[in-house]
């Protein structure tokens, strides 16, 4: 057991120095990230209609934008966007939300576009870029005065958050298709970091 740690925190940090996570600052990145966006959105999960070879929306002009980079290529993308602007959950996710009210404030703010390139979905290379642009976003969030996240994902996929964040569900499961769900939840940031300091030391050293 101990040998099996210790070959993954090798590959851990490995893979920590061949990806970098960083805020999105060039038109040409900007670019690679909407080309990524669009492979998985629109080509694999068929939840836009995209006929251009990138995907956006009317909510990136909003929007802090995060990558992944092995080198120059995007591997990893998300986008923050302040709650005081118009954001997806209020607008093209208010079926999940109900009644529910959200914070409008400039302490909030939701993450959304979350894409990971095909190639590493579902692997143990995967977990880590996305562990990495977690921490960025993470760390933009803290020096920017950042308390809460809200994010809307799959079923599955919240469960995985709740392992590594304090992450409580709001309004209602919706079921869009058969066996596929999305939830919304909103993520306190301070609370997340209690969360880790308790149940994962490596982990909070590493967010810390």
């Amino acid at each position: 057991m101990k040998d099996k740690h210790k070959i993954s925190f090798f590959f851990f940090l490995k893979a920590c120095f061949k990806f970098r996570a960083r805020q999105i600052s060039s038109p040409e990145e900007l670019s690679a990230a909407y080309k990524l966006r669009k492979v998985i959105y629109s080509d694999l999960l068929k939840w836009v209609s995209c006929n251009e070879e990138q995907e956006t929306d009317e909510y990136d002009k909003y929007a802090t934008h995060f990558g992944v980079f092995n080198k120059h290529d995007v591997v990893a993308y998300c986008r923050l966007i302040i709650a005081v602007n118009p954001t997806m959950l209020e607008n093209n996710f208010k079926m999940i939300l109900g009644k529910e009210k959200i914070r409008k404030e400039k302490d909030t703010a939701e993450i959304s576009r979350l894409t990971l390139d095909r190639k590493f979905i579902g692997n143990r290379r995967g977990k880590i870029i996305q562990a990495l642009l977690y921490r960025k976003i993470f760390h933009w969030s803290r020096q920017n005065g950042i308390k809460f996240w809200y994010i809307v994902v799959r079923e599955g996929f919240f469960n995985n958050l709740k392992a590594n964040f304090d992450c409580q569900q709001i309004g209602k499961t919706y079921y869009f298709k058969e066996n596929d769900s999305a939830i919304a939840a909103i993520i306190d940031l301070q609370k997340s970091l209690e969360f880790v300091r308790r149940t994962n030391k490596f982990l909070y050293w590493w967010y810390k």
